[in-house]
């Protein structure tokens, strides 16, 4: 990637290390609003298509981010791409089953996680997938996240309650009473 500066009638050829600090700078989170359209459109695809992954993975964190690109991060191979985009705190729920599926056929625990903590930002149908996928995860951490998720459905939670872990169990009976709680405020507020 070649970059130049242009102040007035003058240019200068960046090198690397100005290229990436003008890069950072514009995709920071309060300066990116600026930038809006066409030629931030085309800075977004070419940084999503640079060979560096840590390049790629920024990006999943800047505000405004074009969805082509968006979608074109949630198909990266790199696991550190797929894990900034997890870890965004931006809407998954326009991630296809087919992505979540290839998601949790890669075997790392930290991935894992990551899908359990962000599990709210799926669809509905993308959030059953997940969790039914990794009730039976040989991972004791991914499974006792499982059971901490108050919007894990009860089914999952009744049986991460006979987990053999004694944590796993702990977690899934508190979160299984929270749950209880919440469906008797509910019924009251009804009545």
């Amino acid at each position: 990637m070649k970059a130049t500066l242009c102040i007035d009638d003058l240019e200068f050829p960046l090198g690397h290390d100005a290229l990436m600090a003008v890069l950072m700078e514009m995709t920071n989170g309060e300066c990116c609003e600026s930038y809006r359209g066409k030629p931030w459109n085309t800075l977004m695809g070419k940084l999503a298509e640079h060979p560096d992954p840590h390049w790629r993975a920024h990006l999943a964190n800047v505000v405004g981010l074009p969805m082509a690109i968006a979608r074109k991060l949630a198909d990266d191979e790199d696991l550190l791409v797929i894990m900034a985009l997890l870890e965004s705190g931006r809407c998954l729920s326009w991630i296809s089953p087919q992505q979540v599926m290839r998601y949790l056929a890669l075997p790392n625990t930290n991935l894992h996680l990551a899908l359990v903590l962000s599990l709210n930002d799926f669809s509905n149908l993308n959030q059953g997938a997940i969790a039914w996928e990794l009730l039976n995860s040989p991972a004791t951490v991914v499974r006792k996240a499982l059971a901490e998720n108050f919007h894990v459905p009860r089914e999952i939670l009744n049986a991460l309650a006979a987990d053999d872990d004694a944590d796993v169990r702990l977690a899934a009976s508190n979160t299984i009473a929270q749950q209880e709680v919440a469906d008797d405020w509910e019924e009251n507020e009804e009545a």
